[in-house]
């Protein structure tokens, strides 16, 4: 059940990043390893781990904090383009949340995606899928 509040956490990400098309973690002059990239990507999972997936204001407050963590980390050199604008696309908006948000508004944001959007989401989604241990798979994936 974790693995799949983690999915939707995911998919509710992604679902957002229509909101925030411009800056991004271009702006952090930092360029990590992809194990540093990795492991902040992966806070995500343990910040929801200490969440109540009930609790939609605690959601969201994770989501902005994980965003702030990736801002302050940055984009690693090896992240192909697509990856890169679906990365930047989703962090700006998880950045961007209100707090208020309701579950329609979340559940609603997908259906404005354009087919690029979708298309650089699924990018990033197969990047950190190849190059980020699954946290679930691996107790050790947080380590640097």
């Amino acid at each position: 059940m974790t693995h799949a509040r983690l999915r939707v956490a995911a998919g509710v990400m992604l679902a957002v990043t229509t909101l925030g098309a411009c800056g991004g973690t271009a702006e952090s002059p930092k360029v990590p390893s992809t194990a540093d990239f990795c492991a902040a990507y992966n806070s995500l999972y343990t910040s929801f781990t200490k969440t109540d997936p009930n609790d939609r204001a605690s959601v969201i407050k994770a989501l902005k904090d994980w965003a702030q963590r990736m801002k302050d980390v940055g984009k690693p050199a090896d992240i192909p383009a697509a990856a890169g604008r679906g990365l930047e696309l989703l962090v700006n908006t998880a950045a961007g949340l209100d707090e208020n948000a309701t579950d329609k508004e979340l559940n609603d944001l997908s259906a404005s995606f354009t087919a690029a959007q979708r298309k650089d989401g699924d990018a990033f989604d197969s990047w950190t899928g190849t190059v980020c241990t699954d946290p679930l798979e691996s107790p050790s994936s947080s380590s640097s």
